[in-house]
């Protein structure tokens, strides 16, 4: 839930049909996301735009030729069309493939304003009719902020429409990858400026969920080292000779005996058997044990399970500024999940002093090694930051340099 305190929830507008405003009219008359865009720049640069794009619905051909054009220029050309008394009061943009369109429409009827839900694809799968609640809404007067807050997040049975919607889009364009999400769900209104940053706040509070589902995952991940990940250990395969498949008893053996000869990667490998009680039980201590003396050898993912272990309390107590050491120690090696975590605790201030410019950089270095929720992560760090700021980051990230251990 976004900070209460920040907005004006009793606001309400004089009404939806003054439309002399000319960016104003585009908001609410125009269904195309692309094509609202393209007009508003034409409008501000001085230059006449085409009648035809500024129709509130394109026919047929004119809508495949922006198809045609990209796939995102799609968006809410699709939306049924608009009527004379109909005006958009609000829109929620999906980054999907075709950028779909989810819009309330407030409609002037004898029995006062008459207020719908509409999704551009809806009536192209059955079952979507089914899934949002669209039934009508009426009133005698324009919503106040929080009715309409309330009548978005009411259109979707499953935590509201934007979150809904965010999930499914998530589910059906990405293929369950949970980094890839970051922007759905933006929202934009003529009549309701603060539409925007409540729902920039709900993406934020949505994106953090998200994180720390996929972290849990990869803790999880890390606990579990698989006999293929034992068989596959160099040192193990120079003492061991072939030792069978799934016997971790004498992988433990062999790790150990390696691990107490000083073997960075062997006491790494402990370390995880340790802390996903592979063969041995479960003892996040010992895990703590055979995980410090592999980091403090520059084993990197050592490095990053140590600054976890500090981070959770597991093992250990809990410690801000030891988790932040040992992720650094990691990151400068490289390693990006340590990047990302660095970039979430700058962003936060957690055990390092706030930084925004130092956490857009390591979520730039994360990205660029390809965990692709660090790329999420700095695209909604930017809405927070100056751009100057930015490029500032961005420079430091192409200047950065690894450290070898």
């Amino acid at each position: 839930m976004p900070d209460l305190s920040k907005y004006d929830l009793d606001f309400r507008p004089k009404n939806y049909w003054d439309l002399r405003d000319v960016l104003t009219f585009v908001e609410a008359k125009i269904t195309g996301k692309e094509r609202k865009e393209i007009i508003k720049k034409e409008i501000q640069e001085g230059r006449r735009v085409p009648e035809e794009l500024l129709k509130g619905s394109l026919d047929k051909n004119l809508r495949k030729l922006l198809g045609s054009m990209h796939p995102s220029f799609m968006g809410g050309e699709y939306l049924p069309k608009l009527e004379d008394a109909d005006v958009i009061i609000a829109s929620i943009n999906l980054e999907s493939t075709t950028s779909d369109v989810i819009v309330v429409i407030a409609r002037l009827t004898d029995r006062g304003i008459e207020y719908r839900v509409e999704d551009e694809y809806l009536d192209s799968y059955p079952e979507g009719r089914e899934h949002f609640k669209v039934q009508p809404k009426f009133s005698k007067e324009p919503l106040s902020f929080k009715e309409l807050i309330d009548l978005i997040d009411s259109a979707e049975e499953n935590g509201g429409l934007v979150e809904s919607a965010k999930n499914c889009n998530y589910e059906a364009e990405i293929g369950y990858e949970l980094e890839d999400v970051y922007d759905f769900g933006t929202a934009k209104s003529a009549f309701y400026p603060q539409l925007e940053d409540w729902y920039d706040e709900v993406n934020e509070e949505w994106l953090k969920k998200k994180k720390e589902e996929l972290r849990q995952v990869k803790i999880e991940d890390e606990k579990v080292v698989s006999a293929k990940e034992l068989e596959q250990d160099e040192k193990i395969t120079d003492t061991s000779d072939d030792y069978p498949k799934g016997d971790f008893k004498t992988a433990y053996n062999a790790f150990l005996q390696l691990a107490e000869q000083g073997v960075a990667s062997a006491q790494y490998n402990l370390g995880c058997m340790y802390a996903g009680g592979q063969g041995v039980l479960q003892d996040y201590k010992e895990a703590f044990k055979w995980y410090r003396l592999a980091a403090e050898q520059g084993h990197a993912t050592a490095q990053y399970n140590l600054g976890t272990m500090y981070d959770e309390g597991t093992g250990v107590p809990q410690d801000d500024k030891e988790s932040a050491k040992w992720w650094k120690l990691s990151a400068e090696q490289e390693f990006a999940e340590a990047q990302f975590s660095l970039g979430n605790i700058y962003e936060d201030g957690q055990g390092v002093p706030q930084d925004f410019v130092l956490s857009h950089m390591w979520f730039n270095l994360a990205g660029s090694n390809e965990l692709k929720i660090a790329v999420a992560s700095r695209k909604i760090l930017e809405t927070k930051m100056t751009p100057s700021q930015i490029e500032k980051a961005q420079e430091m990230a192409r200047n950065w340099k690894p450290k070898t251990k």
